[in-house]
């Protein structure tokens, strides 16, 4: 008996999803390298059914170079969402396309690694904190406006 683990993935990718993590808390996490943050999404299907299904939050901002940065949306160790920049790419509909693209899920595939479309609104962005407001808004994920700050004491 096989089972479908991605049956739902487009209803999660509309819907609103939330991590339990400050925008401040993220970027002074991003100044010591890539970030992973995890959360349990509960959700309804169509027929009233609850479901619940752990969702993890990937984000690459290694450098300066504002091109080079990512932010993926995972389930199941997969890719399901996310937004980055490639110098070209190959949209939906065949046609060549280069810059800021959103990585959109596949029935097919199972994954939303090969599915671009080209995002709006990224062309201006030049810092980490842009780049996370605006990704994060674009693929419905809202975070925590509690932030507990560092545990590091503000002297030497």
């Amino acid at each position: 008996m096989s089972s479908n683990f991605f049956a739902h993935t487009l209803q999660i990718v509309s819907e609103l999803k939330y991590f339990d993590v400050s925008r401040d808390e993220i970027l002074r996490q991003l100044e010591a390298g890539d970030v992973e943050f995890e959360s349990e999404h509960q959700f309804v299907d169509d027929f009233g059914n609850e479901w619940s299904t752990v969702l993890r939050l990937n984000i690459s901002c290694r450098n300066n170079w504002v091109r080079g940065w990512t932010i993926s949306l995972k389930m199941h160790k997969e890719r399901i969402d996310g937004i980055d920049w490639e110098p070209y790419f190959t949209g939906l509909d065949g046609t060549r396309n280069f810059g800021w693209h959103r990585h959109v899920w596949s029935r097919k595939d199972q994954s939303a690694k090969a599915g671009k479309i080209c995002v709006q609104g990224f062309d201006d962005v030049d810092n980490r904190e842009d780049f996370v407001i605006r990704a994060l808004k674009e693929m419905n994920v809202t975070l925590s406006k509690t932030d507990y700050g560092t545990d590091e004491l503000p002297f030497d």
